[in-house]
Formats: structure tokens, C-alpha cells, sequence
């Protein structure tokens, strides 16, 4: 009878698994085009070695997403959440529920609806598919990371993926220097001729990156004792922050300040003022062309500052408009509906995230939106910053300080825009999540 109910089981899961290939395959093909469907359904040849080696395949994927095209990370977010499912259904794994999950499904909801109830149903699938893939990883990410030891390898490789992604910018800003002319700005045109982008395409999507992955490279420094591997890490933030500066971003200077006053704050908070004065001394130290863009903050009769002021001024009207449920998920709903206001500025976002939402999903999104982000800071808070183990305290004061440089970007960009950035805050999102089952599995031991 067991026999039975367990070969009736598998043929469930198989049933349901084609199913979701189709829908899965269907909704790439949609967002990305006929080659990411296919991918799509082709990955299923490789599932068996992914079910083997689940932990592994997601290490090689942080390690190396960002060099991947769009549909190839959605093929293997696929692999991800059909293994997630394969081992609730079949091998009746339990998922690892915590209060996180509320504001997280709340999300996942809410974009659905706003996605297929929009002005535009087929321009919200680009950016649904890439949310629900990250949403697959990090389902997978926080049910096979269970212990300190599991936490430490994922913190591990987003740090070489990050150093290896900061080493391919430093290649590119040397021998493949020359960027778009609409990413310098007019006043210094004649100092930054160049500007790094590594894997991103655009300066300031990859100065998003480091602003996200640098504060786990510092929290591997912080608190690792091995010698030998503080100065391997001590090279990797090195490195990010090298290319932070090459990529003349003034909002990704702006938030690595904040990341690293947070993590500061909760680790030694002593040092945030007696460093103060060596930043300064540091700053008169930069090469002029950083200096004069640093500086160029608050000089709002910049080409990209007064283009954004006038951006946030259309962005206001469109919200005006549309104030309760916004226009639709997507920035493709946006774009659409923001030239019809003015045809004179092709743009794809807001270049402000609070901004962007409110346009895309109106107020209701905003809040749902502001209720993930106060229910991540205190679950770590709570759990991680008042563990009692060091190395859990410091990683939770390194997810607090991604989590808050990036929300201090998304005053000056849209962050939930590009693929790589939005796997990267999922994961980020999945670790506070981590965080929080591991110290409760510490508690009861």
C-alpha cells in the first residue's frame, strides 16, 4: 500500500512539475523571448545533478550568475524552484517558516495582481519572471542553508563572485574604456572619459552591486581569525571599492557612506567618529576627477541632477493619476505610460525607487513595499544583532548595511530593475531570513 501511495506521489510530482515547465517556459518566452523558454524547458536534463548537488549548484550560481544572460539565470532559478518543490512534495521536506515570510508572500502576491490587473499585462511579465526566478532562489537558498557553517560557504562565494565580477570591471575600464556619452555629465566631460561597468552595462547597475555585496566581503574580514583569509578579503573589499570609485557613481559613494556607518553602528559603533577625520584626510587624497564628482552632489545645476529633478516632477504627475493601484507592475507599464506625458524623455525608470513603486503599484504597493523592508530590519535586529555568537552578529550587522546602502541608492536609481541586482537583493533578503532560523536552532540547542 505504502509502495502504492509513494509511486502515486511521484507520478503527482511529475504531473505537477511538466505543468509548471510549461507555465514557467511560457512566461520566459513572454518576457525574454522564444531562446529563454526554450532554455527553459531544456533544464530539465541537467535536474538530476541539481537535486545531487543542490548546495554546490547554488554556489557555482552565486559565484557566476552575474556573467550569465537573462535567460540563462532564469533557467537556473528555474532548476532551483523545481527542486524546491520535488523536496516538499516527494520527499516531504518541511519549509523553514518564520514571521519573514508574511511581508515576503505579501509581495510575491501583490505583484501578481498588479502584474495581469495593469495598463499593460505582456510589458509586466519582464519584470514579474525575474522577481518570481529570484524568489525561487531564495526559497532554495534559505531551506539548504541551516547551519553557520552553510551560511559562511554562501557568504564565501558572493565574495568571489563579487571579486571576480570587480576584477572584469577593472579589465574594462582599461582596455575597453569608453562608456555612452549620456552617463558623463557635460560639466566633466573634459576629466571622466571613462567609467567602469564591468558586467553591467551601465556604471551606475554595477556601482548597485557593490553597494550590495561589498558589506558581506567586510563581514568575512571582520570577523574571520585566519590571517591568510583576512588579507584575501581585505583585497576583495579593496578591489569593489577601487571600482566603486572608477564607476564615478555619486549615489553608490553615497550609499557605501551609509552601509558603512550601519555596520559600524552595530559592530563598533566608537570607530564611526574616530573615522571620520581619516575619510576626510582619505578624500584630499582622491584623484581630482572623483573629487570634482563628489562634489558635484550638491550642485544641483548639473546636467543629471536637473534631468532628474524633472524626471521626479513627471513621475509625481503619473503617480497623481494613478494614486491607489499604480499603472502596473513593470518598468515596461511605466516607460509606457510616462511618455505619454512628455515625449522628450525616453527613460525606462524613475531613478528613484520609492518613486517607481508608487507609479507601478500606487500606495498600496508602496506599503506592502516599506512593510518588507521595517519586518527585515527588525527580524535581524532581533535575532541576529542580540545573538551570542560573534560571527552571526557580524554577518546580521553586514545584511543590515547592504540592505540599508541599497535603500539609500534607490533615492537616486531604481533597484529592482535589472536581473542581476534583483537576485542579489532577493539573496540579501534570503539571508535576514537564514539569520533568523539559525539563531532560533541555536536557542533550543
Amino acid at each position: 500500500m505504502n509502495k502504492i501511495n509513494l509511486t502515486a506521489n511521484k507520478r503527482m510530482s511529475y504531473l505537477f512539475y511538466t505543468i509548471i515547465t510549461i507555465a514557467f517556459a511560457a512566461l520566459a518566452s513572454i518576457a525574454f523571448g522564444v531562446s529563454a523558454g526554450i532554455l527553459v524547458s531544456l533544464s530539465w536534463v541537467v535536474l538530476p545533478f541539481a537535486i545531487k548537488y543542490r548546495f554546490h549548484a547554488l554556489n557555482l550560481f552565486l559565484i557566476g550568475y552575474a556573467f550569465l544572460p537573462d535567460a540563462l539565470i532564469l533557467a537556473c532559478e528555474f532548476l532551483f524552484f523545481a527542486i524546491f518543490i520535488l523536496d516538499i512534495v516527494v520527499l516531504k521536506k518541511k519549509f523553514k517558516l518564520n514571521s519573514m515570510i508574511i511581508p515576503i508572500l505579501l509581495i510575491i502576491v501583490l505583484a501578481i495582481i498588479n502584474s495581469f490587473t495593469g495598463l499593460n499585462v505582456i510589458g509586466s511579465m519582464r519584470d514579474l519572471a525575474m522577481n518570481f526566478g529570484a524568489f525561487f532562489t531564495m526559497l532554495l537558498l534559505v531551506q539548504e542553508t541551516d547551519s553557520k557553517e552553510r551560511l559562511n560557504t554562501i557568504l564565501t562565494s558572493i565574495s568571489i563572485g563579487a571579486f571576480l565580477v570587480a576584477i572584469f570591471g577593472l579589465f574594462q575600464f582599461t582596455f575597453m574604456g569608453s562608456v555612452n556619452r549620456e552617463w558623463i555629465d557635460k560639466s566633466l566631460k573634459d576629466e571622466i572619459t571613462r567609467r567602469a561597468y564591468s558586467v553591467f552595462y551601465n556604471p551606475n547597475i554595477f556601482a548597485e552591486y557593490i553597494v550590495l555585496t561589498t558589506p558581506i566581503a567586510v563581514a568575512q574580514f571582520w570577523a574571520n581569525k585566519d590571517r591568510f583569509k583576512k588579507f584575501v578579503y581585505l583585497g576583495i573589499v579593496g578591489t569593489l571599492l577601487l571600482n566603486l570609485m572608477l564607476t564615478f557613481s555619486r549615489g553608490g559613494l553615497v550609499a557605501i557612506a551609509v552601509a558603512a556607518i550601519v555596520f559600524l553602528f552595530f559592530t563598533l559603533r566608537s570607530l564611526i567618529f574616530f573615522s571620520m577625520p581619516f575619510a576626510a584626510l582619505g578624500f584630499s587624497f582622491l584623484p581630482e576627477s572623483i573629487q570634482n564628482r563628489i562634489i558635484s552632489i550638491f550642485n544641483f545645476a548639473d546636467t543629471s541632477t536637473s534631468y532628474r529633478f524633472r524626471m521626479w516632477e513627471i513621475t509625481t504627475d503619473v503617480i497623481r493619476d494613478h494614486p491607489t493601484v499604480g499603472v502596473g507592475f513593470g518598468h515596461k507599464t511605466f516607460k509606457q505610460v510616462f511618455e505619454q506625458y512628455i515625449r522628450s524623455m525616453p527613460i525606462f525608470h524613475a531613478h528613484n525607487t520609492y518613486l517607481e513603486v508608487l507609479a507601478e503599484t500606487g500606495f498600496v504597493g508602496l506599503i506592502a513595499f516599506l512593510y518588507l523592508i521595517v519586518a527585515s530590519f527588525i527580524n535581524v535586529i532581533k535575532s541576529g544583532i542580540k545573538s551570542s555568537d560573534y560571527y552571526i552578529r557580524v554577518v546580521s550587522a553586514a545584511v543590515l548595511a547592504s540592505a540599508a546602502g541599497i535603500l539609500a541608492h534607490g533615492m537616486f536609481e531604481h533597484i529592482v530593475y535589472i536581473n542581476r541586482i534583483i537576485v542579489m537583493l532577493w539573496v540579501i533578503l534570503g539571508l535576514s531570513y537564514i539569520i533568523k532560523n539559525i539563531t532560533k536552532i541555536e536557542n533550543k540547542e
